[in-house]
């Protein structure tokens, strides 16, 4: 198998040409990279902001809500004594700090 050195030679000419195009059409800059030139920090924020999927995640925060009072309204009991018996510790601590005042 022979290779033509003339189509060889003048495809190594046509890689380098496209090349020589190619490095002058690239514009290199020195400035550092902002994806929004000109923009100050709130107007990034609220771009930011107009872009989230509100109705999602006011979904999931209903979601959440319902699902933490349906748990306190089945634990309610439970929950109302441990409240209780915590208070009444404090109450209880106190009040010995009081009685038993140390040095």
């Amino acid at each position: 198998m022979g290779y033509d050195s003339d189509a060889l030679a003048d495809a190594v000419d046509h890689a380098a040409a496209m090349l020589t195009q190619a490095a002058a059409e690239v514009h290199v800059i020195d400035q550092p990279y902002s994806a929004l030139p000109g923009v100050n920090l709130m107007g990034r924020l609220a771009v930011l902001l107009c872009h989230l999927p509100w109705l999602r995640i006011n979904a999931v925060l209903a979601s959440l809500l319902a699902v933490l009072a349906a748990a306190s309204y089945v634990h309610r009991d439970r929950l109302i004594s441990r409240f209780d018996d915590f208070v009444t510790a404090k109450v209880c601590e106190e009040d010995a700090g009081l009685l038993n005042p140390t040095p």
